[in-house]
């Protein structure tokens, strides 16, 4: 957990790859935890790491298959890649496990994200 959480503040910090290693590590110590996937996937995808950022909200998703967060940030990163219709897909899949447990905030940003790729 300290791996993370050290992970984060450094996420937090704009310290991508220094957040990397630490998420490295935590998922070496548990490798069963979706959340570090994600945010590892948006360290790796805030430096234009886009198909590696997918492979992490993949291992994300595959553990926790309601997780509307790594739907949004593979949609994104699919969407960086230019992969539309892909990008939207998530995006939708995204914005109803958003309303499902009543993230308002997550809904909004994905709707912002799906008007921009109309």
């Amino acid at each position: 957990m300290n791996y993370y959480l050290r992970g984060r503040a450094k996420l937090e910090l704009d310290e991508y790859s220094n957040a990397i290693t630490d998420f490295d590590t935590s998922i070496k110590l548990d490798p069963d935890d979706a959340w570090v996937y994600t945010d590892r996937g948006v360290a790796k995808a805030k430096l234009g790491k886009h198909s590696d950022a997918i492979a992490d909200f993949n291992a994300a998703i595959q553990i926790n298959p309601d997780d509307a967060g790594a739907y949004s940030n593979r949609g994104i990163a699919k969407a960086e890649l230019r992969q539309t219709w892909a990008a939207k897909q998530d995006l939708h899949t995204a914005l109803r496990l958003a309303t499902q447990a009543g993230d308002m905030e997550l809904k909004s940003r994905i709707q912002e994200v799906l008007h921009l790729l109309e």
